[in-house]
This record gives structure tokens, sequence and C-alpha cells, in this order.
């Protein structure tokens, strides 16, 4: 929803599967609300994500800029914590910090379709992983 051209909100709905994974659910269910202030100085990200099956509530800050290139290339930094104590794959993760990250990514769209790929950096609580962690993912969407 756009309040303005500077206040930005959205919602949705979130189903994850986890297939084989020992210890867990099957799928997990996350509903997302995201704050955006795209005028800012540097815009920033507020983003909160409840899961139902695993009783999760976590909060993360983002901020970031994007560089017009040949394609839109994003730079952002981000910290997130847990509101709650929940069970991940068997390991229970406690309320407080949850993971800081570093993130480089991009975005393609035609027509309805948008494609986006993302490197992250990711420092984590030490009950989530021990290490730095390197992820790349690709989020595809279809708007309506």
């Amino acid at each position: 929803h756009y309040f303005n051209s500077r206040l930005i909100a959205s919602g949705g709905l979130t189903m994850y599967l986890f297939p084989n994974v020992p210890e867990s659910p099957l799928a997990g269910l996350e509903m997302s609300l995201t704050l955006a202030d795209m005028e800012f100085v540097i815009p920033y990200f507020l983003e909160t994500y409840f899961d139902f099956v695993l009783k999760s509530w976590y909060l993360k800050f983002s901020a970031g800029y994007t560089f017009d290139l040949f394609l839109p290339i994003n730079l952002s930094a981000s910290c997130g914590i847990n509101f709650l104590n929940y069970d991940r794959f068997g390991i229970s993760v406690p309320a407080g910090f949850s993971d800081a990250g570093l993130h480089l990514s991009s975005f393609m769209t035609l027509k309805r379709w948008q494609i986006s790929p993302k490197l992250s950096l990711l420092f984590t609580h030490k009950a989530i992983y021990s290490k730095p962690m390197l992820r790349a993912s690709v989020n595809l969407a279809y708007s309506f």
C-alpha cells in the first residue's frame, strides 16, 4: 500500500516446505508485514515475520542504496532480532539477537514477472550457525 510517495507498506503469507529435514515440521506458514521509507537519505525497511508453525516472531531492520547500472544493483545491511524463543531443526533458538548481514542484489522485470538474485554474508546467533555464512538466493515473483 502506498501511503504517499515516501512511505510504503506491504504484507504477505509464505509457506515453506522442509521435506526430509529431521526434527522439523513438514512445512512452515509465515505472515509478513513490511514498512519502507523510500525518501530518507538512505532508504530503510522494517520487516516483521511471524511463523504460525514454529511459533517464531522476527523483526529485521535493513537499509541500503540502489545504483542504476546496466541492471539495478542494491547494496544493503541488515540486523534482526527474535521476540520469542523457538525450536528450529531440533535446535533451541533464544529470543534476542538473531543475525546481521551484508547483501548484494539486483532485479529484472518482464511484464508482471520479477526475478531477484541476491548474495548475502550473514553473521548469525551461535544457536543458528556458529560461523559467518554465505547465502545465494533467487526470488521469483508475479504481480496480480
